[in-house]
């Protein structure tokens, strides 16, 4: 191996965090998911892929990115959480975390995705490395 290919990180894929059914008590009036509650489900699954990543016991949502809502997710759906690292800091991930859904099983439509910045702390509350 080059001395070249030894300072590339290696970025791991894109993996499956959570998955959910979409419950009637998710929805709004018109029987789609509300929007804050995909919201909270993505700060719930980076949370997840961010504590997994960077073993470390505390690590905190320092930026939520922009969210845009592409599709609407009917009641009953289930949607899919995928995360990626897309960047790596001394003391923070950037995660990159992509849901989709399904109604009948067969294709996944992209409803969002979203950028956050997980940082790790100490158990004093200061930032430590990863």
């Amino acid at each position: 191996m080059s001395y070249f290919n030894s300072q590339i990180q290696r970025i791991p894929m894109q993996k499956l965090v959570v998955s959910k059914i979409v419950q009637p008590g998710d929805c709004n009036p018109y029987h789609n998911l509300f929007g804050g509650i995909l919201l909270a489900s993505i700060d719930e699954a980076s949370a997840i892929f961010a504590k997994i990543n960077t073993k470390q016991e505390i690590c905190v949502t320092k930026k939520f990115g922009e969210v845009v809502f592409n599709v609407p997710v009917p009641m009953g759906s289930i949607i899919y959480l995928y995360c990626e690292t897309i960047k790596k800091g001394i003391t923070s991930l950037t995660i990159r975390t992509t849901v989709k859904y399904t109604k009948d099983f067969e294709e996944q439509i992209e409803v969002t995705y979203c950028d956050l910045v997980f940082v790790a702390l100490d158990k004093t509350g200061h930032p430590t490395p990863i």
